[in-house]
């Protein structure tokens, strides 16, 4: 009788016991189940970039082995929820939002390794492209500064081979996303449909990224309704809650742009909201705050240390977590069971692309390189979306995989815009050197992509200053996704060109060249391009200022040219690794309708070493020959400029043949120019070189250092250079854009 007494209070104390543990608790198997045991739910804020610190919660869980049983995020904070309940463990987002390219991509930043040629070439020469829609006399203006293409993208090669069910309630772990109703400004709870879109509308803040249709509706990000979506937890489940808020409160900041203005109105109707989520806490819940100091919400160059933010909040809450924490054993089954409601990713049996454009089905298929047999994976996918992406006109990409009986089946359906896309694109260039020799230029190009089935465009650009012209080019594809080609080409260039005598800037002529062309080209993939055809024109040149009786320069000619170009850098300015190589070889005879005979062989080269994160070597190797013959005035080699010869003045020296080489340091310091907002580097270059001067022969090898600092600003690099020769003379000279 006193052992039943005694018992009997135990047996009940430990039923209570595992009834408080065991409360709450959803069910990865079957929400209505009351006998399965319910588990903790994430609720995870937005915060862009420092919403990176959700998969240092998620990894922190998974070591305490705390089950999860359901998801809701807002923003940032849907993305990592998202992924993690279709069944993305968290050290592959960890590794993913590690990587300094996809870091780079979701800031907005160009990132050459996945860039086309074009691409590359013209992140040379505009700082800016403005994409507009166009039908009939009508335009369409952007309607955000980045676009969602990157976002969209990567969503989408992410979670097509997870193949997530429609209804987010049969993911792994049950999952909502919050938006914003745009038209209304209500909160948006998004519970079935297609997951990347829902994830990418939670996303998709305002001026940034454009709003996401779904279901007539047009919505933005969910932080500017609930960013931190305790509420939307409590309406859904009757589930004790693990909070993980990164939104930034504070904003001590200066505001310098329009996207600054943006960000701060977005956070602080984000703030209020927040206060009114988090008195909605309860004692069973946990608040995880990763200490985020300094890292704002565009810093995704900075996610690998939030994850780290995020981890080390969550270890130092153990104590407290481990209440709902899993013996081995037990947490095993509960993965085991999320596993047998993944679909795991499949081998590729088939391929099927179809579009509302079935003329430009052949193209979009080019650019699907998937291999048969082999299994389908998110790198294979981002790649093919990264080709289709960069045809003008798509406006979104679905991606399925489809099992049959035959095995899995890989659909791509292509949606293009009704309204057809011009491209404006803004540059500026220049150089001066403080003693009269200077070029300068505004360039603004247009471009019509897309004319025909197979890609083709025409361009136009126009430059103004005292470098002035026009030049139209029309590109046809042989075939579609064909890496040959053929190029009609015409242009007019007007520019100064000095003249010295004993070191001294004398006189400056105006040098006139009109020329049509065709070529036919080859790419090679993103990184090169081949060219060869004839070339027609006149070339002239006048006195501008200085002597009446200097000498005025008239021909035309007829030349077959050979072009090949390589660039392999991994940043358009300030690389650290890769090769920049221009050859070019013109061959005029008379045969081809000119009146002068002569040869040009040029070779200009740029090899970048990266030392460390922050400094680098660059090698720079030009060679020039006109094989014997004499080059005409405008064509003749010059050196002289700041990185070619910096002791002497702008194309100081000219002559039928030259070479040079120079090596530059550089290093960029910590902080940032407070009126630019940019890094600052400074460097310093030694160069040596030679110039062959008609009838006179090579003169001696002259030499010159310099130093530089420069700042990379939103039009491009800014730099103010000093150099000296051995001789004594000095050059002092400030560059913007494509000369640096």
């Amino acid at each position: 009788m006193i052992r039943e007494r005694f018992i009997l209070p135990v047996l009940v104390l430990a039923l209570g016991t595992a009834r408080a543990h065991l409360a709450y608790h959803p069910n990865p198997s079957d929400p209505s189940d009351p006998r399965q045991p319910v588990y903790p739910c994430l609720v995870l804020s937005g915060g862009g970039a420092r919403g990176a610190a959700h998969v240092g919660v998620l990894e922190a869980l998974q070591r305490l082995r705390v089950p999860i049983g359901c998801i809701v995020g807002t923003s940032m904070g849907a993305v990592i929820g998202g992924l993690y309940a279709a069944g993305l463990p968290a050290g592959s987002m960890a590794r993913l939002l590690s990587n300094p390219e996809i870091d780079r991509a979701m800031g907005g930043e160009l990132i050459r390794s996945r860039s086309s040629y074009a691409e590359r070439q013209d992140s040379r020469r505009y700082f800016a492209f403005v994409t507009l829609g166009w039908s009939g006399l009508s335009f369409e203006l952007p309607r955000s500064v980045l676009g969602s293409e990157t976002p969209d993208r990567l969503l989408t090669a992410l979670l097509a081979p997870l193949r997530p069910a429609r209804s987010f309630d049969r993911l792994p772990i049950p999952f909502r996303a919050v938006a914003t109703d745009l038209q209304n400004g209500k909160r948006v709870v998004m519970e079935r449909g297609s997951l990347p879109r829902s994830i990418l509308a939670s996303l998709s803040i305002p001026e940034l990224y454009p709003p996401v249709r779904i279901r007539n509706r047009l919505l933005v990000d969910g932080g500017l309704a609930d960013n931190l979506p305790v509420g939307v937890l409590r309406r859904w489940r009757n589930a004790p809650a693990i909070v993980s808020n990164v939104s930034l409160v504070a904003n001590r900041a200066p505001i310098r742009t329009l996207l600054g203005v943006t960000r701060s109105v977005v956070r602080i109707i984000a703030t209020e909201n927040v206060r009114r989520n988090l008195v909605k806490l309860t004692p069973h819940d946990i608040l995880i705050t990763p200490s985020l100091h300094g890292l704002t919400t565009l810093d995704f160059k900075r996610m690998g240390s939030a994850i780290a933010a995020g981890y080390g909040a969550t270890w130092a809450r153990r104590k407290a977590l481990r209440h709902w924490a899993l013996s081995r054993a037990e947490y095993a089954r509960w993965r085991a069971r999320l596993g047998e409601r993944f679909r795991h990713p499949a081998e590729l049996a088939a391929i099927h692309v179809q579009s509302n454009r079935k003329a430009y089905n052949p193209l979009f298929r080019s650019c699907i390189h998937e291999r048969l047999g082999k299994p389908i994976v998110w790198h294979a996918i981002n790649r093919d979306l990264l080709c289709l992406y960069r045809i003008s006109g798509v406006r979104r990409v679905k991606v399925r995989v489809l099992r049959t009986p035959h095995g899995a089946t890989l659909s791509y359906t292509v949606a293009l815009r009704r309204m057809r896309e011009i491209r404006v694109g803004m540059g500026f260039q220049g150089i001066e050197d403080f003693n009269g020799a200077n070029e300068y230029a505004f360039r603004l190009a247009s471009i019509w992509p897309r004319l025909n089935a197979w890609n083709a465009s025409w361009r136009t650009s126009i430059l103004l200053g005292n470098l002035w012209g026009a030049r139209t080019r029309l590109r046809v594809p042989l075939g579609a996704g064909s890496p040959w080609f053929i190029d009609l080409a015409a242009r007019y260039r007007s520019r100064p060109i000095p003249v010295y005598a004993h070191g001294s800037h004398i006189a400056e002529y105006r040098g006139n060249r009109d020329q049509a062309g065709a070529d036919l080209g080859f790419d090679f993939g993103s990184f090169g391009r081949l060219r060869i055809g004839p070339r027609w024109g006149h070339e002239w040149a006048v006195v501008e200022t200085g002597s009446p009786t200097l000498p005025a320069y008239a021909d035309h000619y007829g030349l077959w040219q050979e072009e090949l170009h390589v660039d392999t850098l991994d940043h358009t300015w300030f690389p650290t690794r890769g090769l920049l190589l221009n050859l070019k070889s013109d061959w005029a005879r008379p045969g081809f309708g000119g009146n002068i005979t002569y040869d040009r062989i040029s070779l200009r080269s740029l090899w970048a070493f990266g030392l460390s994160a922050h400094s680098g070597i660059w090698v720079r190797l030009n060679y020039g020959s006109a094989l014997g013959t004499n080059l005409p005035f405008g064509d003749e080699f010059s050196l002289g400029g700041l990185f070619s010869l910096p002791g002497y003045g702008l194309g100081e020296l000219r002559g039928n043949a030259a070479q040079m080489i120079d090596v530059s340091y550089f290093r960029r310091l910590g902080g940032t120019v407070p009126v630019l907002d940019t890094s600052l580097f400074l460097g310093g270059s030694l160069s040596a070189g030679r110039i062959e001067v008609p009838g006179q022969g090579f003169s001696s090898v002259k030499d010159s250092i310099a130093t530089f600092v420069a700042v990379h600003t939103l039009i491009g690099p800014l730099a103010l250079g000093f150099g000296w020769t051995r001789s004594g003379s000095r050059a002092v000279y400030l560059v913007l854009g494509q000369y640096f």
